[in-house]
């Protein structure tokens, strides 16, 4: 009976120490690296906010480990968030940094993104104001009249550079879309590129997160903004962007231009798209199949890092005046960032379809009504270098992005190598190449980003020329 005693205590004393708050106590990180992804270049906004975010984290995670961060750019961070999700150990020492272009991709159904950000171990999220700016004198918007701003881009020559049609941007394509707002888009710029291009006059209208766009731009009479995205208050409300007081919100702008509140299946995937940009800009998380205990120790190291006194001082300058949300409440809000109803989904795949593909059926030389893209699209009548202006007429499908995210040649309904040109900048000239569905790095090729230099693009074989009368 004693020895019955005995083995039953012991078990005991064993299931105690197999608890999860024994195996919190238990967790350290001692002597062990652990890995922060970044799935963009450095010096970007996600590299920033991590960086800064690193500089405490190893102070407060258990065992004081070493804290690196790992830059894997690619497709707009689907080529790291593939990696993380599929390799990544679950063992806390790996865990990245998402962003809204991350979170896009599995949102709209496209294939290249194997993974599922829902499955991933949420530990804190931070959100960002976004808006939409412009160069005064070229598009004529002064910020303080919404229906003379509207007035004047119905009317401008609007270039508006952005990185791919699934990236964050893809909030302003569809904003404009509801407008009515015809606009030439270029694809294949970084956010650093298309800051950089209007700045020289190249782009005239761009959009930004609202710290950058006040560090940047904020004291300067030729660049105005048009509208923000605002915030989404605990009641499910959209409030004004608390640094951005004056500058209406877009269903304010859309309301005062319109006449009437924005509606339908577009403005729910905007709505999708707002909630995915601006109240999960950035988000750290952990592999798939983190266990709780390891999760609860990131979430509390995190919460004393947000706090830390340095740190504090530089988060205004990256996210502004947004609240961090942590753990349970990061996760409900990638839940619903990532949610899509079928209807609108249907509404969102046409979309991207005539985003990232051009037919060619108006006459030469007439305007075509707003097609998300722009006349342009990528490239739409751009004349080869060094070649003779495309033919004038109709001309066929030119090769793009599906909305599953394949590239599609031309005349090639199920896909298949299409031609691909550089776009053109003061910086340099490369001549053009090959690529097809996949580039040299063996990853699918859905995105104009397909070679190290990440500034290719769909070319059209013939289009009417922009010059024909």
């Amino acid at each position: 009976m004693l020895n019955i005693s005995r083995r039953l205590a012991l078990g005991l004393a064993v299931a105690v120490m197999a608890t999860p708050a024994a195996a919190a106590d238990n967790f350290t990180l001692a002597g062990k690296t652990v890995t922060w992804i970044v799935g963009f270049k450095e010096g970007g906004g996600t590299d920033r906010l991590t960086r800064v975010l690193q500089s405490k984290l190893a102070e407060h995670l258990p065992g004081n480990p070493e804290v690196i961060v790992l830059n894997k750019p690619g497709g707009g961070s689907v080529t790291a968030s593939n990696d993380f999700h599929a390799n990544a150990p679950n063992d806390g020492t790996t865990l990245i940094m998402a962003s809204t272009s991350g979170l896009l991709p599995p949102l709209l159904g496209a294939k290249v993104a194997r993974y599922d950000p829902n499955q991933w171990v949420a530990v804190a999220g931070f959100s960002r104001g976004a808006t939409m700016f412009g160069i005064s004198d070229q598009l004529g918007v002064g910020g303080s009249d919404a229906k003379a701003d509207y007035a004047a881009l119905r009317r401008a020559n609007i270039r508006f550079g952005l990185e791919t049609p699934i990236s964050a941007e893809m909030l302003d394509l569809v904003s404009l879309n509801l407008l009515d707002i015809d606009a030439r888009v270029i694809f294949g710029l970084s956010s650093k590129d298309a800051e950089a291009a209007l700045a020289r006059g190249e782009m005239n209208m761009n959009t930004d997160n609202t710290r950058s766009y006040l560090k940047d731009y904020g004291n300067d009479p030729e660049i105005n903004p048009v509208w923000s995205y605002g915030v989404i208050a605990e009641d499910g409300s959209l409030l004004r962007d608390p640094d951005l007081p004056d500058v209406p919100t877009f269903p304010e702008f859309y309301e005062a231009v319109k006449g009437r509140e924005p509606a339908g299946p577009g403005y729910e995937l905007q709505r999708n798209l707002m909630n995915a940009k601006v109240m999960l800009s950035k988000s750290v998380m952990l592999p798939p199949g983190t266990p709780d205990h390891i999760r609860d120790a990131y979430v509390a190291a995190m919460k004393k890092v947000v706090a830390d006194p340095d740190v504090a001082a530089k988060l205004p300058r990256e996210v502004g005046s947004m609240p961090v949300n942590f753990g349970d409440a990061t996760q409900r809000a990638i839940a619903l960032g990532t949610a899509m109803s079928p209807e609108v989904r249907e509404w969102a795949d046409a979309f991207l379809w005539k985003t990232t593909t051009r037919r060619s059926t108006e006459p030469a030389g007439r305007r075509a009504p707003f097609r998300p893209g722009g006349r342009a699209g990528a490239a739409a009548a751009r004349t080869p270098r060094g070649g003779a202006p495309p033919a004038r007429g109709p001309a066929p499908e030119w090769a793009g992005i599906t909305s599953d995210g394949t590239f599609r040649g031309p005349g090639d309904p199920a896909g298949g190598r299409g031609k691909v040109s550089r776009i053109r900048s003061r910086s340099s000239e490369r001549p053009t190449r090959r690529a097809g569905p996949d580039n040299e790095r063996n990853e699918p090729c859905w995105t104009p980003r397909c070679s190290p230099s990440h500034n290719w693009r769909p070319r059209p074989p013939s289009f009417p020329s922009r010059r024909a009368s």
